[in-house]
């Protein structure tokens, strides 16, 4: 008898056990509490430095992208799901392109108008290339944005 409940108290152990894990898997497997889901999240770069991420950990140069966002533009709401997705890849895949966030700034707007032709907030997002510490190629438009940050993710 004693050794009958000593078996039935393993099997139950061992049943909570792997219910616990299967709850824990499904709670990452849903939830990827680790996965960037808010643009506050992203590595910022500013105005003044935004040419000058180009030397890497191990000192070699590399190329990176910077998003040009604002809050107040209608086309966030756009970009965000590939954005996410391609943040999400580049956390995850150390030969991934960095992309940085530039944050318009009211107070320099000219400059803003001056080196992205982006005359208001509204008209951003604005992702561009920065390659020998010079801006290249742009991509105005959400859905350029989106098919280019979509075409960074490699496929496994």
């Amino acid at each position: 008898m004693k050794q009958k409940k000593a078996i039935n108290i393993v099997y139950l152990a061992s049943f909570a056990v792997l219910l616990l894990g299967v709850c824990i898997f499904l709670f990452f497997f849903i939830v990827k509490p680790f996965d960037i889901k808010n643009i506050d999240q992203m590595e910022t770069v500013t105005l003044d430095d935004y040419l000058s991420k180009q030397i890497n950990s191990q000192g070699t140069q590399t190329q990176y992208y910077v998003l040009v966002y604002s809050e107040e533009s209608s086309e966030n709401g756009n970009i965000e799901e590939v954005l996410f997705e391609y943040l999400n890849y580049e956390r995850k895949n150390s030969d991934a392109y960095n992309l940085y966030l530039l944050e318009y700034d009211h107070s320099r707007a000219a400059e803003f108008k001056e080196l992205f032709s982006i005359e208001t907030p509204e008209d951003a997002p604005y992702l561009f290339r920065v390659y020998n510490e010079k801006k290249s190629t742009s991509y105005k438009s959400t859905a350029d944005i989106c098919t280019q940050l979509k075409s960074m993710i490699k496929e496994d």
